[in-house]
């Protein structure tokens, strides 16, 4: 049940699918879902999530974040505070990477998590003041440049070097506003 937010493999090659209501493993096998008990115990409601190459996964919550590493059972799980993100931002998408992820917060910016320390600091990467008032959807990141799609004001592309930023409202004849 829920809305389907992905499907991703697993670092030992596991399907795992998040809804908005949960998250479940695919057994390729038996054709069947199950969800790992420490998912039945919590109410979570996904928003996003990922999976790094150490089989991390990083599940984007209303007002928080949370990581799971299924080979250890470990459940990290934190909340925004007020100084961090306003109450009910959420997090869109996460691009995880082995020791850090890409996290973008709705209203907010883009934060970079050092997920190698258990205390889960956030350390801003852009803010998003070009985005005011855009519905943020997803990102993609080269090592030069966050690209951040919206559903009403097409895509924002930030330079990871000079902090600037372009917006791309129309196809490759129209040229980019700045």
């Amino acid at each position: 049940p829920g809305s389907l937010l992905g499907v991703k493999q697993g670092k030992s090659g596991e399907t795992w699918v998040a809804t908005s209501t949960s998250i479940q493993i695919f057994d390729r096998v038996q054709k069947t879902f199950s969800t790992p008990d420490l998912f039945l115990s919590r109410k979570i409601s996904p928003q996003s999530f990922d999976i790094d190459t150490e089989g991390r996964i990083y599940i984007g919550l209303n007002d928080g974040l949370a990581i799971y590493n299924h080979e250890t059972g470990e459940f990290w799980e934190t909340r925004f505070q007020n100084d961090q993100a306003p109450s009910g931002a959420r997090v869109v998408d996460i691009l995880a990477s082995e020791e850090s992820a890409l996290i973008l917060i709705s209203g907010q910016g883009i934060y970079k998590l050092d997920a190698s320390d258990s205390n889960l600091p956030l350390e801003s990467v852009f803010t998003l003041p070009e985005t005011a008032g855009a519905d943020v959807y997803s990102m993609s990141a080269t090592e030069t440049e966050i690209w951040v799609a919206t559903l009403n004001a097409g895509i924002f592309v930030f330079d990871r070097h000079d902090q600037s930023a372009r917006q791309i409202t129309s196809g490759p004849n129209a040229g980019d506003r700045k």
